[in-house]
């Protein structure tokens, strides 16, 4: 009886790993597209990783890898076959480059490609993806728009909107307005020198040398701590509040009024106000410091 037991769990075993196995079929993209003084860059693909750069040249270099699944290998390159890569100006916008990936198969089927893209000048960049990390480094603006991923954003001359979940933000030397989403995830930020909007849930908030001119900040969380390293130009309205946890602010000498503070809320103006600084978070401290 034992040996048949045993038997039958590694029949069941069997089973199970062929139920649940596929196959994968992969190939290389490499490819050169003629620039023509885009204005804007938008890149689509899925389950895959974007990563763009500003690289000296005359072309937009696209390089990476496509992938498809299979419950077999003719299958999976099947369908890695109807996957392709198309790059080139928009119907409807010539000044927009588009780089997307496509595919003849049914949404469900498994496939992906991840992307590596350099371009020869700086441009307003929008990135869509899923199941994959973006990052975007010397361009004049960012949109992206991802999920179960990591974002990164560095040196980004104007505005930027980054929006994902399950992934932490890193946020560099943006010179415009910042929004930024994320959920089950932190969110690093420095050098930001435009308005900030900046929320996500189970992850802590970390912001230093926040430069440039007075300007609305928003910080707010979940589940996580706020800590932040603000200019002493700012001119605020300033408000920070938890639920579970302290609130310290620390003013140094500039001119504050109406300061009300508590354990878990503060509240006062800063060097006359004008501007609205807000951080509130649940189960976290906050910790504001003027420098």
């Amino acid at each position: 009886m034992r040996n048949v037991a045993c038997l039958l769990s590694l029949a069941v075993l069997l089973l199970a790993g062929g139920c649940s196995s596929s196959v994968r079929a992969t190939a290389t993209l490499d490819e050169d597209i003629a620039w023509s003084d885009y204005a804007r860059v938008h890149v689509r693909t899925r389950n895959g990783s974007v990563a763009v750069e500003q690289v000296p040249g005359e072309t937009a270099g696209i390089s990476g890898k496509k992938w498809a699944k299979g419950a077999t290998i003719d299958e999976a390159n099947a369908r890695l076959g109807q996957v392709r890569l198309v790059a080139g100006p928009a119907a409807d916008a010539a000044d927009t480059l588009e780089v997307l990936v496509e595919s003849d198969a049914p949404a469900a089927t498994p496939y992906g490609a991840s992307l590596q893209i350099a371009l020869p000048a700086p441009c307003a960049l929008v990135v869509e993806t899923s199941n994959g990390s973006v990052r975007i480094e010397q361009m004049e603006a960012a949109e992206v728009v991802s999920s179960n991923g990591s974002v990164t954003l560095r040196k980004i001359a104007g505005d930027t909107d980054a929006k994902t979940s399950n992934g932490s933000l890193t946020l560099e030397d943006l010179g415009g307005a910042c929004r930024g989403r994320t959920t089950n995830g932190s969110v690093a930020l420095s050098g930001v020198r435009g308005a900030l909007d900046i929320r996500t849930s189970n992850g802590r908030i970390v912001a230093r040398a926040l430069g440039g001119e007075s300007r609305d900040i928003v910080f707010q969380s979940s589940n996580g701590s706020i800590t932040a390293d603000l200019p002493t130009t700012l001119q605020a309205e300033v408000e920070a509040r938890t639920s579970n946890g302290s609130v310290t602010v620390e003013t140094g000498g500039l001119p504050v009024t109406g300061q009300k503070h508590s354990r878990h809320a503060y509240q006062a103006v800063v060097n006359g106000g004008g501007h609205k600084l807000e951080a509130r978070t649940s189960n976290g401290s906050v910790r504001l410091r003027f420098e």
